[in-house]
């Protein structure tokens, strides 16, 4: 707090974590600014505190083994918080109120599925953006205590009836550690247990991240759904390092990168080659960003347990990354040498056996392009090179309806004919 008549500041409340910490919600102070709410994951999940200006902890207001993910509004006339959290389970959203007394959270929102709120000044009433897995995202006016006043965007989507998508399926499976994961399936139309499928792989991974939810998962899901329709058997977790499940599931991130994810991506495909229904030679795996990042771990780093990989935008070498997010998890480069070098899947280039994709786009503001070359230089010198598609004028993501079908189709050709 900074006396604005002297100038002279002082502490009122600090932070303090042995790994990194991840910025919430700004400081929400109440009408008499002697108070305000604070956000912290210091219990391993992010929770909200009340405090005074003196940095007296007045009442822990959320507890549990779930995390708040969005303070939305406060109502000191009725003395209510709103806010968004994983309490029903980390795949959904949902949005709950909880009294400044910090009494036990009522849920506001309850249908199944992930909930987005923008509520007004007064909190009376709050915009929900609402979707699930089979659900487009749509939007209602809703009142603070819940109750639907009308739609503002239905959303619907009538076309997606007629392409008879399969559902996705949401699963637990267990790691050699003992650790649970969520995970996701996508079976092809007239399923038969009998047969052997092939499986592709769909990672996405990195702190933030979180690809598997009960929420409307964009045109990749779309693809995903429509190889699933071609006969692909469609499989995706989330691993230690991924969004939704507090900051301890994160932590094992913290100076490596690719080393527990790719554990735990090792622990999902011997869980696949246990069922009776999987071809275990024929496993692929696909991702974008980091999820190509860790592609090419899968498809270099032995044992590899993949025959095909699609690796969309990968970096390969950290030290090309923006410093504000590499530096945040694997500290400083020069103190930390031997983890930037571990994280880098360059220099097991040579161990490529499968069939590798990689699509680039030249001006990719986020994973710039020198990431790819410095791959493919690698590959050069083994005597080895993956196929590549470059995209000239596009970014990290493709707006254009061009780009997308260039890149969705050249991905369904690559494992049509390598998987």
């Amino acid at each position: 707090m900074v006396d604005t008549a002297t100038g002279q500041a002082r502490i009122v409340l600090s932070e303090k974590d042995s790994y990194w910490i991840n910025l919430g919600d700004e400081p929400h102070f109440l009408e008499d600014s002697r108070r305000f709410i604070w956000s912290s994951e210091r219990s391993g999940y992010r929770h909200l505190y009340l405090y005074d200006i003196d940095g007296h902890q007045l009442t822990q207001l959320t507890n549990g083994d779930w995390e708040v993910t969005s303070l939305d509004g406060v109502d000191e006339r009725t003395g209510q918080i709103y806010f968004t959290s994983t309490q029903f389970s980390p795949l959904e959203r949902q949005v709950y109120k909880v009294g400044l007394d910090g009494s036990r959270p009522t849920a506001i929102t309850r249908e199944k599925g992930t909930h987005e709120a923008l509520f007004s000044p007064d909190t009376h009433l709050f915009v929900d953006t609402y979707s699930n897995s089979s659900t487009p995202p749509r939007q209602d006016l809703v009142r603070g205590d819940g109750a639907r006043l009308g739609a503002i965007n239905e959303d619907s989507v009538g076309a997606l009836a007629a392409y008879k998508l399969p559902p996705i399926e949401f699963l637990s499976v267990k790691t050699h550690m003992g650790a649970d994961l969520n995970a996701l399936m996508i079976r092809p139309p007239e399923f038969d247990a009998t047969r052997k499928y092939p499986v592709i792989v769909y990672v996405g991974g990195g702190p933030g991240e979180q690809v598997v939810r009960d929420a409307w998962g964009g045109d990749i899901f779309l693809w995903l759904r429509m190889m699933a329709q071609k006969g692909y058997l469609i499989y995706a977790q989330d691993g230690h390092g991924t969004a939704g499940r507090g900051h301890l599931f994160e932590e094992p991130l913290h100076l490596r990168f690719s080393g527990p994810e790719m554990a735990d991506q090792r622990d999902g495909v011997r869980y696949l080659r246990s069922l009776p229904y999987v071809d275990p030679a024929r496993v692929g795996i696909c991702g974008w960003g980091y999820g190509g990042f860790l592609v090419l771990h899968g498809m270099l780093d032995l044992p590899v347990a993949y025959k095909a990989g699609f690796a969309g935008a990968p970096v390969t070498d950290w030290r090309l990354y923006d410093a504000v997010f590499a530096e945040r998890y694997l500290e400083d480069p020069i103190r930390n040498q031997d983890g930037y070098l571990a994280s880098s899947p360059t220099e097991n280039a040579k161990n490529l056996k499968g069939q590798l994709l990689i699509a680039q786009g030249m001006l990719d503001e986020s994973v710039h392009v020198e990431n790819t070359l410095t791959l493919l230089n690698e590959f050069l010198e083994t005597a080895k090179y993956p196929s590549v598609i470059f995209l000239p004028d596009r970014g990290h993501v493709f707006e254009d309806r061009e780009a997308k079908l260039v890149l969705y189709r050249s991905m369904t050709e690559f494992f049509l004919k390598n998987l």
